[in-house]
């Protein structure tokens, strides 16, 4: 398993730390609720990415505070990516025809087309692929049993390991069984990571997203997955960030 960013952020150059404020949009019924939720996510989100003195605080009936010590400049990105990514995950099959009509985009009954996301790994990312209307199956965050970075044992690059759990286990092994010889888009906050031709049905319940990340934006994303936000966050203001 590959180890946090802690090396990372205290190491070589820094930028100053920063206070961030945050609105977290709320279900006013619901709002004690999911702040709270809101915080323990971000909280889980910076530890599992390495990031061990961050401090949250709550600050009004809606609002957050994160606390950041000196990092480097080139992770500001990262924790923009840990403050506001859902981390919402979803399959979605891609139509046989997508390579060939996504660059007039005519619209097909039951399918929508996504924004393919920078991350994609090869050559030739299509700026978005046709998918089906809804997922595949219904799976939840709550069907992540762990969610982990390793090295791939060929290319060595880091990818994003997902285990479910045994009902996320059924519900993939139908997908896949569903889908093959077809391809299966791997959905992350309405962007496709990766989408792979199914071979063969995958009844272990492991599965790998590869893409183009590098060992920091493999944390970041292990992170998002693992401890998904209850709910839509924006940065009000992040003065030093």
């Amino acid at each position: 398993m590959v180890t946090g960013l802690f090396r990372y952020v205290y190491r070589g150059g820094r930028c100053c730390g920063a206070r961030i404020l945050l609105e977290v949009r709320v279900v006013p019924s619901e709002a004690a609720r999911d702040v709270q939720r809101t915080k323990r996510a971000l909280e889980r989100r910076f530890d599992v990415a390495g990031f061990h003195r961050v401090r949250v605080h709550q600050t009004g009936p809606a609002q957050l505070e994160v606390v950041l010590p000196a990092i480097r400049e080139d992770l500001v990105e990262v924790v923009r990516r840990i403050l506001t990514r859902q981390g919402q995950l979803e399959f979605r099959v891609v139509h046989p025809q997508s390579d060939q009509v996504v660059s007039n985009r005519p619209p097909i009954a039951g399918h929508e087309y996504l924004p393919a996301s920078p991350w994609w790994r090869g050559p030739a990312r299509p700026p978005v692929c046709l998918v089906s209307g809804r997922p595949a199956e219904d799976l939840a965050a709550q069907n992540l049993r762990l969610v982990t970075v390793i090295k791939h044992p060929v290319t060595r690059q880091p990818v994003v390991e997902v285990e479910l759990d045994r009902p996320g286990t059924k519900a993939f092994a139908r997908v896949t069984q569903a889908q093959l010889e077809q391809r299966l888009a791997m959905v992350v906050d309405g962007e496709v990571v990766c989408a792979p031709v199914i071979k063969e049905a995958v009844t272990q319940g492991r599965f790998w997203l590869q893409a183009d990340f590098s060992e920091v934006e493999a944390l970041q994303m292990a992170a998002a997955l693992r401890h998904p936000l209850p709910r839509p966050i924006r940065i009000v203001a992040a003065p030093g960030l």
